[in-house]
């Protein structure tokens, strides 16, 4: 498989039997997949990756493991509403801001969350009322909003 500027795998039916992964190297991947010999004198080791099935439940599993609590707290904010140290800041950034940058920035902030974007004759503390703390952050986060 090609990416960038090399190959990254071997993948295919006979591609990867009878390789000794020992002594696997970048210009033996090279030969493997052009038939030509490599171009490099240095020898780097190949990473092998098994994509069996039990390997790929065991790399769910502990991905699962490291990300879980940090998914579950992602899907709680984007739900939970925004806090009011939050809502201070934004009430401050508002003032600091031009207003278009601010509309432009709050639509898409808000874009894909279920929140409108500002109506015409509502005030920016009335738009970010309804934020959540996700939205929040993404809005107060966004370079753009800086004065």
């Amino acid at each position: 498989m090609r990416t960038g500027r090399g190959f990254v795998a071997l993948i295919g039916p006979g591609l990867t039997e009878d390789v000794d992964e020992a002594r696997l190297t970048t210009n033996a991947l090279w030969e493997a997949v052009t038939g030509e010999p490599g171009t490099q004198h240095r020898h780097e080791q190949v990473k092998v990756v098994d994509r069996g099935e039990k390997a790929e439940a065991e790399r769910k599993a502990s991905n699962e493991r490291f990300y879980g609590a940090k998914r579950q707290r992602a899907q709680a904010a984007a739900k939970e509403p925004a806090t009011d140290a939050q809502l201070r800041y934004l009430s401050s950034l508002v003032n600091q801001v031009s207003t278009e940058v601010f509309d432009a920035q709050f639509a898409i902030a808000v874009k894909g969350t279920g929140i409108v974007p500002r109506r015409p004759r509502e005030t920016a503390l009335q738009a970010v009322s309804p934020l959540t703390k996700a939205t929040a952050r993404t809005l107060i986060t966004n370079p753009a909003n800086r004065p």
